[in-house]
């Protein structure tokens, strides 16, 4: 997810919250500014954890796709002509 849709959820997310918040507690202003504090609160920490979620997975994904290094036996590793493994070795 890009940042700009990351900030028009969160942005729409608000929004409503505080239209919801504002019909349902119309009378009462300190009910209305805790509960909408509160479900703010809610929002941007479920949008938080979901951006980690992605990350997370996103990095789980990338390793899960790189190729497993593979073991090859030292007598399969070629040695150019004139070089012999003591000349390699520095015997």
């Amino acid at each position: 997810m890009t940042i700009r849709r990351l900030l028009f959820v969160l942005f729409l997310y608000l929004l409503l919250v505080w239209l919801m918040v504002g019909l349902r507690h119309s009378g009462d202003t300190k009910a209305l500014i805790d509960a909408g504090l509160r479900w703010s609160a809610v929002g941007v920490g479920i949008l938080l954890a979901c951006v980690i979620f992605e990350k997370v997975f996103e990095i789980w994904r990338d390793r899960k796709s790189l190729p497993k290094p593979q073991n090859v036996p030292v007598s399969d590793i070629l040695i150019s002509p004139g070089l012999s493994v003591e000349k390699w070795n520095g015997v």
